[in-house]
């Protein structure tokens, strides 16, 4: 029995601590506001004027304010800001610039940790009883539901502390089962620790029992409950991670302020079965890997590829951003259910959610399914192909696999086709070129990971990049197999897959990577020859059979050029891109952008370039070219490889640094590229070349010594962290979040660490190494794609039904006023239109517009268009004047008059600009829809 002197301390134990407890929460509480609200939109902002103590007119100003950035949508959120109480009579509450919805659910003033007044519904109506910019202002099922009709929208009162009721805080009572949990904890430290480890015990030694059945099962009943385990467990893990993990996740860095992981996890607030599904199925592959076992999982490694996709397109899993949608059109369907079930749109991926899938379901969703000449998107019948490659019913679509799916299955499945295939492919291809590099299957594993998560992968996913990374791999791959085998079957399937891999990439049709890249593929080519030189690569019977293998594919290419070669003309001859692309100099510091890299999808994005544009292979570039010198100087045996990577890599990275010089370009063929294509390339060069030097590493014969391995990652350390403190960009990026000197610091000691690492060689050293990249790539990349599924975040928005339902009874030629994004969206529904982005001019269109060319310089380019009804001179515009203020980069606003847009056959705009009230009055135009949330409407053009 427990001694009673032990009960009595143990008690007092208890008591202490829970005094000390409430001792703190009274102690460091501050008077403040708590609003539970709910956004329909990501990028809302919140302003709080509080009471300035002026008592006549305008009662606040801009030094009684607080800011809240960017909401953080998705579900019900609470705002807590510091306000004394003594200033709280008086408080308004902006709403953000743009038109948005919202929910407030409760309004709190917390005076002390024990009580609090809280308003809600009507009550909270008639305190905050003055508005502006307001549409609606009411109670929906208890909530206060307010929509803001214009770029002022605020609420406000002015006798906020009149009158209010005083009750008990709930989250008092919480605060003290926390404070009663935390005091038995440690008073009673020791049994609960013996409890604990004891059922920890018992389950780690369950789990030891059952990964021994899943993977040394013999029997048919051991395999069989093998199976069954690798189900079970599979279901309760991803339940575990999404109830539980997730929400934890979301409500600590919620209640620690980091904003950009809240955001990531928000989703997960709310339950949905198709998350769970999602993480069932990552779980179930990596148990059936477990199951197969090493041998088997790389001999079936194919059909394991194929089931998890199969299973991932009956999900119909992307990484699309396509969920921007919902924070700029927040009226929903009935039917509508988020896309995003977990992470954040990308933005900044406009050219994947705003440009490229509009013209991809456009296709699908018109009259005619899949034409190569699609008229719904210009007057003459945009080249479909050369715009985005979208998918097309032609021998052309067998150039991009990843588009197949648009050819048999309906729009979301095709979708997630298209996103799955690409993620597969390169994982493959990855794989086979790591092993072709080592032999060694652990380094293809390695090799498969490090590039398809690498940063420029994931942030340029719906791109070209990986495209040519897996086309040019594959190819590279089967042309050794095609050497090394004798057999006359291997050998046609080999080589018509070379030519089949050397298609895709060839239509590409990205010359700026391209180019680049083909230096890295050439390199190894090169290699491929030479270890296969008895084996005769050039000879004159071989150059026959590459001959006869890429008749058909080059057969494909003529067709493609003979259908469009008049966009091709056109778009060459446009201002730009045009024929000749500048060559921009890279900054100073861009190769350092690496150790900003890291945290750009998990922390926060940088300022000074876009998160897709600083992305970056991690190329260890100062390590492995005195890695490099000591290997040449060694000549240790296979040394070839290496170095002819090192050499076209470094070639690559000599050249992005150096100044424009046009003959060198020319002859080179580099005249395509540009700098930070060039970056692309290098550092996948350097990658593979760091792969293939890890069999050579594992031998520490000839390497660094410990001493001058310390020394020397130790010295580049120091340098970076010096260089680093002069940029500008990077110190300001790592300064504006807390401890970010620290985390900066921490993170060139890392990197200087994985050098050492390359420096020191050995097998330990190779693979600890190797375990790191893989932890550092993931860590980069796992936030930079939302978990997003199904289409209705494009297509269950109410203003996009009812486009449709308008269009099928009557259809016509739409115009859409006020975004060329939306514009986009409208495209996507499958009508006809004379707005959106055009990678090439209309110029049917264009004469119609501009019938003497006097603003040809301003749309004969890649542009995203916007049209406005004027009752003024036709106006090409790079000034939106609504808005008083210039558009970006390639956007263009043509203002026209209403006999322009009867000429061009406008039948329906779509605006969220107010039309000119002198054209509604003449009743040119009649309005036949306006949406009850989104300030958009549709008018009909009278003819």
């Amino acid at each position: 029995m427990i001694k009673i002197n032990h009960v009595i301390k143990r008690g007092i134990v208890f008591f202490g601590i829970f005094i000390i407890c409430n001792i703190a929460l009274f102690s460091f509480f501050k008077p403040s506001v708590e609003l539970l609200i709910e956004s329909n939109s990501d990028n809302a902002t919140l302003n709080f004027f509080y009471d300035n103590n002026e008592t006549v007119n305008y009662p606040f100003d801009d030094s009684h304010m607080i800011t809240v950035d960017s909401l953080k949508g998705f579900k019900k959120q609470k705002i807590l800001i510091n306000i004394p109480t003594e200033k709280l009579n008086k408080l308004r509450i902006d709403l953000g610039t743009e038109p948005a919805s919202f929910k407030i659910h409760s309004f709190s003033i917390l005076r002390s940790p024990l009580t609090e007044s809280r308003l809600r519904g009507e009550h909270f109506i008639e305190k905050f009883d003055g508005i502006n910019d307001i549409s609606k202002y009411e109670v929906v099922n208890e909530a206060v539901e307010i929509s803001t009709s214009g770029s002022d929208g605020y609420i406000y009162s002015l006798n906020l502390n009149n009158n209010l009721s005083t009750s008990i805080r709930q989250d008092f009572y919480y605060f003290q089962l926390l404070f009663i949990a935390i005091s038995v904890v440690l008073a009673y430290a020791k049994p609960i620790l013996f409890i604990f480890k004891k059922n920890i015990s018992i389950l780690f030694k369950q789990l030891i029992k059952s990964k021994n059945i899943i993977m040394n099962g013999k029997s048919r009943t051991e395999k069989a409950a093998g199976f069954g385990l690798i189900i079970f467990y599979s279901v309760l893990f991803s339940i575990i991670l999404d109830i539980f993990i997730f929400r934890f996740i979301t409500i600590i860095s919620g209640k620690l302020g980091l904003d950009t992981i809240y955001r990531f996890f928000a989703p997960a607030l709310s339950f949905s079965l198709g998350r769970i599904y999602f993480f069932f199925l990552l779980f179930f592959i990596v148990g059936l890997c477990l199951y197969l076992g090493a041998k088997r999982l790389i001999r079936y490694r194919y059909y394991i590829a194929f089931l998890f996709f199969i299973l991932m397109v009956l999900g119909r899993f992307t990484g699309s951003s396509l969920g921007f949608y919902d924070g700029m059109l927040n009226g929903n369907t009935p039917n509508y259910e988020r896309s995003t079930l977990l992470g954040i749109p990308q933005g900044i991926r406009g050219d994947e959610w705003a440009t490229e899938k509009p013209y991809y379901f456009a296709q699908i969703m018109g009259e005619e399914a899949l034409p190569y000449f699609n008229k719904n998107l210009s007057f003459d019948g945009n080249d479909m192909v050369i715009s985005a490659f979208s998918p097309v019913k032609d021998i052309i679509i067998l150039a991009r696999p990843d588009l197949w799916g648009f050819l048999f299955l309906s729009g979301e499945y095709a979708f997630s086709f298209y996103w799955c295939l690409r993620l597969v492919l390169l994982f493959m291809a990855s794989f086979e070129m790591g092993y072709l590099l080592t032999k060694r299957y652990r380094y293809a594993s390695l090799a498969a990971i490090i590039i398809t998560f690498a940063p420029p992968v994931q942030w340029w996913l719906s791109q070209t990049l990986m495209l040519m990374l897996m086309s040019g791999q594959f190819a590279i791959v089967l042309f050794d197999k095609y050497l090394k085998s004798s057999k006359r079957h291997i050998q046609a399937l080999t080589l018509l897959g070379v030519g089949f891999f050397a298609l895709i990439y060839t239509l590409t049709m990205y010359p700026a990577t391209q180019v680049p890249l083909a230096y890295i593929f050439l390199s190894i080519l090169i290699y491929v020859c030479i270890d296969n030189k008895k084996r005769r690569p050039l000879a004159p019977s071989r150059i026959i059979q590459y001959f006869f293998a890429m008749l058909p594919f080059v057969g494909i290419l003529i067709h493609f050029y003979i259908k469009s070669s008049p966009a091709l003309r056109t778009m060459m001859n446009t201002i730009y891109p045009g024929s000749n692309r500048p060559w921009i100099p890279l900054p100073w510091d861009y190769d350092l952008y690496q150790f900003v890299n890291v945290f750009t999808a998990s922390i926060r994005q940088p300022d000074f370039l876009n998160a897709s544009e600083i992305s970056q292979f991690f190329s260890f570039i100062p390590f492995l070219f005195l890695l490099m010198v000591i290997v040449i100087i060694n000549r240790p045996k296979k040394i070839l490889l290496p170095v002819l990577l090192f050499s076209a890599s470094f070639f690559l990275w000599i050249v992005s640094w150096l100044p424009q010089m046009e003959f060198f370009n020319k002859i080179t063929l580099l005249s395509f590229t540009y700098p930070v294509r060039i970056t692309y390339a290098y550092g996948f060069g350097f990658t593979l070349l760091l792969i293939s030097i890890l069999p050579l590493l594992e031998n520490r014969k000839g390497m660094y010594s410990t001493k001058k391995a310390s020394i020397v990652s130790g010295a580049i350390c120091f340098i970076t962290l010096c260089v680093l403190t002069n940029s500008e960009n990077i110190m300001g990026y790592f300064m504006a979040f807390k401890l970010g000197t620290i985390v900066m610091i921490l993170t060139v000691i890392l990197f200087s660490y994985l050098g050492y690492l390359i420096l020191k060689g050995g097998t330990k050293k190779v693979r600890q190494l190797s375990v790191i990249l893989v932890l550092l790539t993931g860590a980069s990349t796992l936030m930079v794609n939302p978990i997003t599924q199904g289409l209705d975040s494009m297509f269950e928005k109410s203003t996009m039904t009812k486009i449709r339902e308008i269009d099928n009874e009557d259809s016509g030629r739409w115009m859409v006023s006020g975004s060329p994004t939306i514009s986009n969206l409208v495209t996507a529904q499958g009508v006809a239109r004379t707005t959106g982005t055009y990678y090439y001019p209309d110029w049917e269109m264009m004469n119609i517009i501009d019938k003497k060319h006097e603003f040809v310089d301003l749309w004969n380019q890649f542009a995203h268009i916007d049209m406005r009804l004027t009752d003024k001179d036709l106006e090409f515009s790079i000034f939106d004047h609504e808005k008083s203020a210039k558009v970006d980069g390639t956007n263009r606003i043509i203002y026209i008059p209403i006999e322009t847009a009867r000429e061009l056959k406008v039948k329906y705009i779509f605006t969220m600009i107010p039309l000119p009230v002198s054209i509604i009055n003449s009743g040119e135009v009649t309005l036949i829809y306006s949406d009850e949330v989104d300030p958009w409407s549709i008018y009909r053009v009278n003819y």
